[in-house]
Parts: structure tokens; C-alpha cells; sequence
């Protein structure tokens, strides 16, 4: 994460909790492709969401900086699969 981003907070009391990468476990993987009804074509190929990292910030406006910063950093291809804003909208409580 870039510090002037959050400057003057360190990262560790920017996030939460360590950021980990975390794999979808097989049998969470064929759920997914398989009996949840999703009309996958290429069930292994379609399914986004593999493998990923989790950022836990203390307030939802924090969310706009880690996904800025994310979508700066050459070194990663940021796609975005799910809105949690327009979700939010849509589902409030």
C-alpha cells in the first residue's frame, strides 16, 4: 500500500487484520461450478474469484483508497467483479 495514500496512519492500523492470500478450497471451487446453478461455460475458466486477498479498513469511505490504490500499482491487474457500493444501495441493512 502506498503510505502517502494513508499518511499520517501506518498500515498497520490502516488495515485491520494482516492481509493474507487465500485460495478457494476445492470442494468450494465444484460447489461453485457445479450446484449453485450458475451457467458457467467454462466453469474453471469463468469463476473469478480462485484465489484473492482480503483488506479489512475501519470505515467503508477507506474501501475508495485501497481500490485506488490497487488500480494504480503496475503491479497488479485490478478487476472489479462485485460493487459493494451499488450493493449496498440495493441491500442497506
Amino acid at each position: 500500500m502506498q503510505s502517502q495514500e494513508i499518511h499520517p496512519t501506518t498500515l498497520e492500523l490502516f488495515l485491520h487484520i494482516p492481509i493474507k492470500p487465500r485460495t478457494k478450497e476445492d470442494p468450494l471451487l465444484l460447489a461453485k461450478a457445479f450446484r449453485r446453478g450458475k451457467p458457467y461455460a467454462d466453469p474453471y475458466n469463468d469463476i473469478e474469484d480462485k484465489g484473492g486477498l482480503r483488506f479489512v479498513v475501519l470505515v467503508s469511505a477507506d474501501i475508495k483508497i485501497v481500490e485506488r490504490v490497487l488500480n494504480t500499482c503496475p503491479k497488479w491487474t485490478a478487476v472489479r467483479a462485485r460493487d459493494y457500493e451499488e450493493e449496498r444501495r440495493q441491500r442497506p441493512y
